[in-house]
């Protein structure tokens, strides 16, 4: 996120993790990095030691926070040695509910890089892609938790997708040029969509019956939840979408590269194979997702004067690529 919360500045970030974990931070400061909550850096004698992240509470998000970061905890606990672990507050807390309106935990900072944020496939090498696999190999062999929830698998912005869809059998005005020519542009091609839709549905459907197990599964493993630690390690990072799911949840993410990784991942998870029913609903998962934001954002538009030409180049490659195929 770019923009700190009015509701939850530095000044009461250093306040609160003061309180709740102990830490005297001599400074606090936003940084707007991520996609998805607010994230703090907490400094000692002008060294970055903490990150704090805050994400707003919304139903079901505090035990769903909960139960990750239980999770990171007992695989670092374990011995894994891919993960940074959230630090115990003074009672033994992983995650502090704040107003009711926020969840904080705070980790040890760790110095690194990463690649640009959103989606990306882009593995600095083949060597690193293989190092990735037997990562999410390693993970998908270990028992799942029973606490640890199950796969939703309704897409991110489903419901802004259906809203998109209705609007267009009703009378509507565009308030700006933005969703004037996105609401042509779905007039004619909203069966493009339903389609997708429909194809999807089946594929849950039998994504349930399948006698393959579902595995322990991180969510989003691509090469931008990866820190390149300066001091040589490989870790992944944002447990916040774990769940027990289809393995291609993650061997979406971790074979599309440079390199034939998928013996790389067998090596820890066994003969398990990415199965092409399983690829083709998650490509779809996200892609109907993308979908349903950028049709949000530009049908939202009231404004000539928003810059959305990305949202609009996207949404009009994503209509015209044929159904099925395993890109987002």
């Amino acid at each position: 996120m770019r923009a700190e919360p009015a509701d939850l500045a530095s000044k009461r970030v250093g306040e609160l993790i003061l309180q709740h974990w102990g830490i005297d931070a001599e400074s606090v400061d936003y940084a707007p990095v991520g996609l998805g909550g607010h994230h703090w850096v907490g400094y000692e004698n002008g060294t970055p030691k903490w990150f704090i992240t805050g994400d707003r509470l919304t139903p079901g998000r505090f035990a769903q926070l909960e139960g990750s970061a239980r999770f990171v905890r007992e695989l670092v606990d374990s011995g894994a040695d891919f993960v940074v672990a959230p630090l115990r507050g003074t009672k033994g807390q992983l995650v502090q509910s704040v107003d009711r309106r926020w969840a904080l935990h705070a980790l040890p900072y760790v110095a690194g890089t990463s690649t640009a944020q959103g989606w990306s496939p882009e593995w600095a090498s083949p060597t690193e892609q293989a190092t990735v696999a037997r990562i999410v190999g390693w993970l998908h062999s270990r028992p799942s938790p029973a606490y640890l929830r199950h796969w939703d698998p309704t897409p991110p912005h489903h419901a802004q997708l259906l809203s998109a869809l209705r609007s267009v059998s009703r009378s509507w005005r565009a308030r700006s040029s933005w969703a004037a020519q996105t609401y042509g542009l779905l007039s004619t091609r909203h069966g493009v969509i339903d389609d997708l839709l429909t194809q999807y549905d089946g594929l849950v459907q039998w994504a349930r019956t399948d006698a393959d197990p579902w595995v322990l599964t991180h969510g989003e493993p691509d090469s931008d939840n990866f820190i390149r630690a300066d001091e040589g390690r490989l870790l992944l990072i944002d447990w916040t979408t774990v769940a027990v799911a289809p393995r291609e949840r993650d061997l979406f993410d971790v074979l599309q590269g440079p390199g034939d990784v998928l013996a790389e991942y067998q090596r820890e998870a066994g003969p398990h194979p990415a199965r092409v029913p399983a690829m083709t609903m998650i490509g779809l998962h996200w892609r109907l997702s993308h979908l349903g934001h950028d049709l949000a954002r530009l049908l939202t538009s009231d404004s000539d004067e928003d810059d959305l030409t990305i949202e609009w180049e996207r949404l009009n490659e994503r209509l015209e690529r044929p159904p099925g195929q395993f890109t987002v």
